[in-house]
């Protein structure tokens, strides 16, 4: 028994009887639970610890070894009685109790950044935020990547606050000291999530990440925010992945509410200032694209028809890069009916599906255009030099239309196949449609008709097998006899004006270049040389028994 007392100090004996609250098998007991509940916590957890605003798992660490060395010698001490100073700052029953509580505390930190209040993205978090997304989409493995957007979907209004709107040229710039780290870390974020892997992992696990962070770019106008490359990945992705969003929003009679109000579509592509500054939503691969089906193709057009609907909405017309190049997408997948000239049973191939699906764009379009209480500003008759100046959304219209028009006038056999692809499809779309009775409706047709009778005219100066083709599906859908009742009044004008050209030049045309006049005539039409005339055929059929024929002829 030690009781020593001097001028500083006195040291008693430690009682082995006195009460225990917390020892070393009390801190056992508690690391076993410990290990086992860090052991078994997901990806989730995981990443939620490593972006605490401290470092929990170096201070676990030191905690937990402290902890465990000072209750250790703590119950060696009160075992053998050892001599303690005597005092009444601090008891045996305190220490304990104070040893327990630095170890409750910090099992209740994880806890607390693990389950009830996650971290979010700010300036005491950005350096863990970037290194562990780093770290993450470095590993690339698709169910953690998954798991780690959805985390992200709580952070993006801080990651889009944060992040620089500067123009590109300045974006692509190395000189940029000045701007502060968490900016460059939001950045580098946006940056990261660009990954072909990451993007994949959200469309088919978390879609409404992408629905949270363009909801959070539209409502705070960072449209120059480093997002081009994630909007063309993700849009990528989507159209890749057969359960995407772009399937499911389909229409209000497919997918109930969320095909009517289509939240994700709409966030993405339903802004015109929004996808017009990113500027890629709609950049495609082009390998991909080739391999498209019609039902991709659809949702594409789809998703751009949100874009159009706002972009048609506008009060003022203003050119939009991004339409330009997207309908010019659309139209080049019309260029491979040629591979439809001589088959038969046409609608079973991609094809000709996809003719439809173009077909119907610009029916819904045009029908937008007629809603429109005043039509944009627009010259209805420009000349060649004012082309790039007078342009506007009419003349892209129907300069696409004029494309469907051409790549469809390789079909020139068979009879059923060519009138099914050039009348039914083609030409009832773009000029007999019950819904293009609007203005607008007129303007593109007014167009459109020029369009097609300027190239059939430069066949006097230039014979050419586009020019060729084009009066080719000319007689083929309107014939070789104008009749105002049975001509629709959008097309008799240039139905006269066409058979006008052909009775006073086609003759000219054979003695030049007798190819390009053999390829206006498609099945069903001949040139008759022998009575100048041009002849075409009405095969017998169940209504009709004989043949019947109708002739043009030549001066």
């Amino acid at each position: 028994m030690i009781n020593a007392c001097n001028e500083v100090l006195c040291l008693v004996n430690l009682d082995p009887n006195s009460p225990k609250i917390f020892g070393f098998s009390e801190f056992l007991a508690g690391l076993a639970l410990m290990v086992l509940a860090w052991t078994i916590a997901d990806t989730r957890y995981r990443f939620r610890v490593k972006t605490a605003p401290v470092p929990l798992e170096k201070i676990t660490f030191w905690v937990v070894l402290f902890v465990g060395i000072l209750s250790l010698m703590t119950d060696l001490w009160r075992a053998n009685g050892f001599p303690v100073i005597k005092g009444n700052l601090i008891s045996s029953v305190t220490w304990q109790a104070l040893l327990a509580g630095v170890y409750f505390l910090t099992f209740i930190s994880w806890v607390w950044f693990a389950f009830i209040r996650p971290s979010k993205f700010s300036k005491m978090t950005y350096r863990r935020y970037i290194e562990t997304v780093y770290n993450y989409i470095l590993k690339g493995s698709k169910s953690e990547l998954a798991i780690v957007s959805d985390e992200l979907s709580r952070s993006t209004d801080k990651i889009i606050l944060y992040a620089t709107s500067l123009p590109l040229k300045f974006r692509d710039r190395r000189d940029i000291k000045d701007i502060p780290m968490i900016e460059r870390a939001a950045n580098e974020i946006l940056g990261l999530i660009s990954d072909k892997r990451f993007c994949q992992a959200v469309i088919e696990s978390s879609q409404t990440f992408v629905l949270y962070l363009f909801l959070d770019i539209e409502s705070k106008n960072k449209y120059n925010v480093n997002i081009r490359i994630f909007s063309k990945n993700i849009t990528t992705e989507a159209l890749r992945y057969n359960d995407s969003f772009l399937y499911h929003e389909s229409s209000h009679y497919e997918s109930g509410i969320i095909g009517k109000i289509k939240p994700l579509s709409s966030a993405i592509f339903g802004k015109f200032d929004l996808v017009e500054n990113i500027g890629t939503a709609f950049d495609i691969d082009y390998e991909l694209e080739q391999t498209w089906s019609d039902k991709e193709l659809k949702a594409y057009v789809g998703a751009f028809s949100l874009f159009v609907e706002d972009y048609f909405g506008k009060k003022n017309y203003s050119h939009s890069y991004v339409f330009s190049r997207t309908i010019d997408r659309i139209v080049q997948h019309s260029s491979q009916l040629y591979t439809l000239n001589g088959l038969d049973n046409i609608w079973q191939s991609d094809s000709a599906r996809k003719l439809k699906v173009i077909t119907k764009f610009f029916e819904t379009a045009i029908q937008k255009l007629n809603a429109r209480d005043t039509q944009f500003n627009y010259n209805l008759r420009i000349r060649g030099d004012d082309l790039g100046f007078s342009s506007c959304i009419y003349d892209s219209l129907s300069n696409a239309m004029f494309d469907v028009i051409h790549n469809a006038s390789y079909i020139s056999k068979p009879l059923y196949s060519m009138w099914s692809i050039h009348h039914n499809s083609v030409f009832n779309s773009f000029f007999l449609s019950p819904k293009e009775t609007g203005e607008a409706s007129k303007i593109i047709q007014h167009k459109l008709r020029r369009l097609i009778y300027n190239e059939i005219i430069r066949l006097n100066t230039s014979p050419n097998f586009k020019g060729a083709r084009i009066l080719g599906f000319c007689l083929s859908t309107l014939g070789l006899k104008p009749s105002e009742k049975r001509t629709s009044r959008n097309t008799y004008a240039l139905h006269k004006a066409v058979l006008s050209w052909v009775r006073r030049n086609y003759n000219s045309l054979q003695k030049i270049n007798s190819n390009v006049s053999d390829a206006c005539l498609f099945d069903s039409i001949s040139y008759d040389k022998s009575n100048n005339r041009l002849v075409k055929v009405y095969e017998a059929n169940g209504i009709t028994q004989v043949n019947k024929y109708i002739y043009l002829d030549l001066d």
